[in-house]
């Protein structure tokens, strides 16, 4: 196969003659405008661009409209002014789809097993056993697929990984939700957060192209067909509970024009279709920063939307927070009214992010603070980064409070190793292929640690102190 010509290799008066391109979108002249007759986004795995067609045959145009024509030959000029980087089409011929597709497909997108271990640990976090078991039935089959998967066609995430990426965000944000509004049934969005787009699978396929399922029936209603033939079958789930599951995949994108056949009509179908937008929105400013970044422009548009890129000067600034910013996941959403005043806690040493660290239950010192909602029972010093994404650092001054009963998934706890010296700070968690629990870090340079008889949980960590500067 002799491709010719890639996308990123074309630039501002570039002339090229037949390069083999994949054909992502077609859009046609409107009735009565002097507009090209076709408007194409030619892709392959290096970038996609657009292209106009001012004269094309009508059979060729039918095929390209309706799908029949993926793969094209193409010769043109890549303009400059107005409409710099798009293709104007001299000639245009449909060709056969390549037996390999490696050229035509973007590379799965910096970070990916970072969104995999992230993607493991949400589905840990969910403690109700039948929703548990639900996700396991059906992601475990498919998450080769859903790892690679494109999330759109074109409007966000539409690479290779985008569908677990936006999964992720999507869930993320949703538990972040939990831990503001405590009434928020915690299991239930977040199952429905990640099973949201679980009808891309079939949708799209693995080009990122629509199939016949994603042309005549949808990503919404597949998902909901699939995920409830699932769900009755999952021993121990209430009927109600699983409509209100159903509930959030049809209501997702919020209003019946967007494609969604019901409105939100629960708190997490509320939470839920507003944190999807929001990552949505967040890709396509991404998208736009990276293309203008290139340009050197302030503006660009999504379909009806105008996109607004702060320039260099306002970029420079660090402006991330990062120095002050307390992880919410820290402070425990279910507790009575604080508790004020200043009391005298224990320091009963530190406790490690990252490797095992040394504790004590002897007090080294005791410090004066002011009592966290619902009260704390000793205090330890951080040390390490392993829990830097939850916002927990370097000599962070942790609050801890003894639990009479097992730490939810998702809470994170103070443990002690087998070796009875040794303390970490971790989330814990179910693990995903076994639902076995475990404590996981927060910066992927870390391994999982398994829960076995001899690691012993301390307690919550309910609160944390930073001293400034």
């Amino acid at each position: 196969m002799d491709k010719g010509y890639n996308i990123s290799d074309l630039s501002e008066g570039t002339v090229f003659a037949d390069a083999l391109f994949r054909v992502r979108t077609v859009t046609p002249r409107q009735e009565g405008t002097k507009q090209p007759k076709l408007k194409l986004t030619l892709t392959d795995g290096t970038g996609s661009c657009a292209a106009t067609l001012w004269e094309v045959p009508d059979a060729l145009a039918r095929d390209l409209l309706c799908g029949a024509t993926r793969y094209v030959r193409v010769s043109g000029t890549v303009q400059s002014g107005k409409y710099a980087g798009d293709v104007q089409v001299s000639t245009l011929v449909a060709a056969p789809e390549p037996t390999d597709l490696t050229p035509f497909l973007p590379r799965l997108a910096p970070g990916h097993g970072d969104f995999q271990k992230r993607f493991n640990a949400l589905v840990g976090s969910v403690g109700f056993p039948p929703l548990f078991a639900l996700l396991k039935q059906l992601f475990q089959p498919h998450l080769k697929p859903f790892h690679a998967a494109f999330a759109a066609q074109s409007r966000h995430h539409a690479y290779p990984g985008g569908l677990l990426q936006h999964t992720v965000e999507v869930a993320e944000m949703c538990q972040k939700a939990c831990a503001v509004y405590p009434e928020l049934k915690h299991d239930l969005l977040l199952c429905g957060a990640l099973l949201h787009d679980f009808g891309k699978l079939t949708e799209l396929d693995s080009c990122g192209d629509y199939t016949e399922t994603g042309r005549l029936i949808g990503h919404i209603g597949e998902g909901a067909y699939r995920i409830r033939r699932a769900a009755e079958d999952t021993p121990g789930l209430p009927p109600t509970l699983m409509q209100e599951l159903i509930h959030l995949i049809l209501s997702h994108h919020g209003l019946l024009e967007h494609g969604s056949p019901i409105k939100p009509a629960t708190p997490e179908a509320h939470v839920l279709t507003h944190c999807d937008n929001i990552s949505a929105k967040m890709a396509s400013h991404r998208e736009a920063a990276e293309k203008l970044g290139k340009a050197g422009g302030r503006y660009s548009r999504v379909g009806s939307e105008t996109i607004y890129v702060s320039d260099a000067t306002v970029q420079n600034l660090d402006l991330s927070g990062k120095n002050v910013r307390l992880d919410a996941s820290v402070a425990d959403p279910l507790q009575t009214p604080p508790i004020t005043g200043t009391v005298r806690l224990p320091l009963l040493g530190w406790v490690a992010a990252g490797s095992a660290g040394q504790g004590s239950e002897s007090a080294d010192e005791f410090c004066d603070v002011v009592m966290p909602p619902g009260g704390a029972d000793f205090l330890l010093r951080v040390v390490g980064d392993s829990m830097t994404g939850a916002g927990i650092f370097e000599r962070d001054l942790l609050f801890v409070r003894k639990m009479d009963n097992d730490p939810r998934p998702g809470q994170i706890v103070v443990a002690s190793l087998p070796d009875g010296a040794s303390a970490v700070v971790k989330r814990f968690s179910l693990d995903a292929a076994n639902g076995a629990p475990c404590l996981i870090s927060e910066n992927k340079g870390y391994a999982t640690i398994p829960v076995t008889e001899e690691v012993r949980i301390q307690g919550l960590v309910v609160h944390l102190q930073r001293e400034m500067g």
